[in-house]
């Protein structure tokens, strides 16, 4: 019985998971270049089956299975729909890749590309000035 409550707990635990992905998918559903992120799960095999132990297990054990686990989270960097600005700055990715800003002595990546002129004339983010690089 222990089994097949460590099972259902694992299951609970992955399920929860998921629900946490999707509600900050939803809470940043608006955020501009947000890439949502998918909730991968796995199904794990029985311990038997792992090590190849089927003598000390029951066959009514192994149907249940061996429980589901969660992979790390998978960004989706595919493009998103676009939409007219009207800021001559403005520019979209419609593949992948990154645009390059500098944080002081550092290299950021962003996909966000709402940009501006600073008072030098230079190409910098709407978010933060950082200078857009290269």
């Amino acid at each position: 019985m222990l089994y097949g409550m460590y099972v259902s707990a694992a299951g609970a635990l992955a399920s929860s998971y998921k629900q946490d992905v999707i509600a900050n998918n939803l809470a940043n559903a608006e955020t501009v270049s947000f890439k949502r992120d998918l909730a991968l799960l796995k199904s794990r095999a029985t311990e038997a089956e792992e090590n190849g132990q089927s003598r000390y297990t029951a066959d009514l054990l192994e149907g249940i299975g061996g429980g589901t686990f969660a992979l790390p989270t998978y960004t989706d960097f595919s493009p998103g729909g676009l939409e007219r600005t009207g800021n001559d700055y403005d520019v979209a990715m419609t593949k992948s890749g990154f645009f390059q800003v500098g944080q002081g002595d550092e290299v950021a990546y962003t996909r966000d590309g709402r940009f501006m002129a600073d008072e030098q004339g230079n190409l910098v983010t709407v978010a933060g000035n950082f200078p857009v690089l290269g």
